[in-house]
């Protein structure tokens, strides 16, 4: 069946864009939405796992969610299609790389270390097998800083051309690509496969989601527990800052999106 024939197949129309840590996984990486809810909505609803982590990692979070879909990992970084999406002729995943390789990015970063006096920690120096199975090409992740210096460090990222954002313990740095440049690839896609989706909504609690959120035509933000609503997120025009976090965030979030059959 060929992209803008007649289809017989019907797809999800609403691609449910979401950030992972904080927002489906809290910090002790328990979901905050279970298979069972996922298979509840997936007649209308597709859910796309949005991250700085990597697609090894995301694949592992879609296991446990049961579903496949398309992946945002790296922090826009990377896209992975799973084969047949959509009414694709793939057979096999496809990988799409919209930002820079790491190895072209370390030696900036360095540089604007050594420029600012930050003393700074790879991901890849602490993990027992050196990051080797996390697959890791096109971002670095740092250990977080904080203060000044970490300040003048980011600063310094800005003016070289890189991007780096907060999740958790972790500065993820890239350069190319963000969430939101991942979004429009995966809807530009669906586009060409003749298979749009009618609505797009994007759910996030931090500020590396910010692009991610933007590019949807709904914008959700979870409440972080202990700190509220990032307020890069509630600069957003008409972003519904969710009451709550984890699985009363979730069920306050798919309530609305699924009210009247539209977000």
């Amino acid at each position: 069946m060929r992209p803008g024939s007649l289809r017989t197949v019907q797809f999800p129309r609403i691609a449910l864009f979401s950030d992972v840590d904080g927002t489906i996984l809290d910090a002790t990486e328990r979901l905050a939405i279970n298979p069972d809810d996922v298979a509840r909505i997936t007649r209308d609803v597709e859910l796309i796992l949005a991250s700085s982590r990597t697609l090894v990692e995301l694949g592992q979070v879609q296991k446990r969610l049961g579903i496949a879909a398309p992946l945002i990992a790296e922090n826009g970084a990377v896209v992975a299609f799973p084969a047949r999406w959509r009414g694709s002729f793939s057979r096999k995943r496809e990988v799409v790389v919209l930002g820079d390789r790491a190895v072209e990015m370390v030696p900036r970063i360095h540089r604007c270390a050594a420029e600012t006096g930050a003393k700074i920690v790879n991901q890849k120096r602490i993990l027992p097998d050196g990051g080797k199975s996390l697959r890791r090409g096109h971002s670095v992740c740092l250990l977080n800083l904080e203060g000044p210096v970490a300040e003048r460090f980011l600063e310094a990222l800005r003016h070289e051309g890189l991007a780096a954002s907060r999740s958790g313990k972790w500065i993820t740095i890239t350069s190319g690509a963000d969430k939101g440049a991942g979004v429009r690839i995966v809807l530009e896609r669906a586009e060409q496969l003749g298979a749009p989706f009618a609505k797009t909504v994007a759910i996030g609690n931090a500020a590396n989601d910010q692009p991610l959120l933007a590019a949807a035509d709904a914008r959700f933000a979870i409440r972080n527990p202990r700190r509220g609503h990032h307020e890069h997120l509630l600069d957003l025009p008409e972003v519904t800052a969710l009451r709550a976090s984890g699985q009363r965030a979730w069920r306050e979030a798919l309530a609305t999106i699924l009210a009247n059959g539209k977000p």
